[in-house]
């Protein structure tokens, strides 16, 4: 039975205002962020080369903002890396909460 490895990624960097919740920051990603994810792209491609690993079709995300750009430049550069499309599937259970 093969096994199922699920990795949890982070959104890059983005613009914050102080003393706001950060699950109530409408930002996008700054450049910096948009960095952090083209990093995570290389780290991905390479545990799965290290390890023959195939990666799944679906990536899934909250529906804030700057969580969708990760994922979107993840699969838009993962492209190759994978036998299907890669697609993105935004859950309201993965978004930040805040207790404001």
């Amino acid at each position: 039975m093969a096994r199922l490895i699920a990795a949890f990624i982070r959104h890059g960097d983005y613009h914050q205002l102080a003393n706001v919740p950060s699950a109530l920051q409408p930002f996008d990603l700054n450049e910096q962020g948009k960095l952090q994810s083209l990093n995570a792209v290389k780290l991905i491609k390479t545990t799965l080369q290290e390890n023959s690993w195939k990666l799944l079709p679906m990536i899934d995300s909250s529906q804030l903002l700057r969580a969708w750009q990760t994922a979107n430049i993840i699969t838009e550069n993962l492209k190759n890396e994978s036998d299907e499309p890669l697609e993105i599937q935004c859950f309201d259970d993965l978004a930040e909460r805040s207790r404001t």
